[in-house]
This record gives structure tokens, C-alpha cells and sequence, in this order.
């Protein structure tokens, strides 16, 4: 027997209003780049109280299609505090970590990320 497919509700601008139509999903994707409310992480943070269900916090610059017109190092403390309140993080930022070192993405790659990530949190940059 083949398992069903998940479904995704992306949300962006006005996510807290339609949140109650994402009933169905199993996972709620979290476009912080195309929220028009003024601070992206409330928002984050009311969409997390309002559901149980796994978020994705996304966040893409206008150069991958998106609304984000911040400098790259905006995007990732913007993505890092995120984190903090959803289940994922979308994965471009680590792929754009390892193509700046020149590494491949792995465990390894993977947690020196999260260790980089951690010590930006903890010391400020």
C-alpha cells in the first residue's frame, strides 16, 4: 500500500488570518519574505501558538524569487531567530554555507553549520 502524499499550506501575507484554511495540511511553510506585517518573527511566533503542526520558516531573496531585500547576513539572523520558533528552517541558507566553503552537504557540513549558527546566537556574529 503506497502512503499518502503530505500536504503543505505555504502561507505569507495575512498568515494569521488564513491559517484556519491550512486545516488539512500536515506541515505549514512560513514565507517571512512576503509577510507585509512589520516584525516577521511575531508573526512566526502567533502562527506557533496557533498550531501544532510542523512549521517551515522561509525567508527567499529577490534574486531566488522571493520578497526578502535584505543583505544575505540580514536573511540569516532573520532565519536563526526563526528558528527558535518553527520546526525547520528552509535549507538554502546551508547549501549557500557549504557552496561559500566549497564543501559537500553532509552530517559533517551539517553540524558545523548548526555549531556556526549557534556560536552567531551565543556571541552576537
Amino acid at each position: 500500500m503506497m502512503g499518502r502524499s503530505a500536504v503543505v499550506a505555504v502561507l505569507g501575507e495575512c498568515a494569521e488570518r488564513l491559517l484556519p484554511l491550512a486545516g488539512e495540511a500536515d506541515i505549514i511553510e512560513l514565507r517571512l519574505d512576503l509577510l507585509s506585517e512589520s516584525d516577521p518573527l511575531e508573526t512566526l511566533k502567533a502562527v506557533r501558538k496557533a498550531t501544532a503542526k510542523p512549521i517551515i520558516a522561509t525567508a527567499r531573496h529577490r534574486s531566488e524569487g522571493g520578497g526578502f531585500q535584505g543583505s544575505e547576513e540580514q536573511r540569516s539572523e532573520l532565519l536563526t531567530r526563526a528558528a527558535v520558533y518553527s520546526d525547520y528552517v528552509d535549507v538554502e541558507e546551508l547549501l549557500q554555507w557549504c557552496n561559500k566553503r566549497g564543501v559537500p552537504v553532509n552530517g559533517e557540513s551539517r553540524s558545523s553549520y548548526a555549531a556556526d549558527k549557534l556560536r552567531e546566537i551565543i556571541i552576537g556574529h
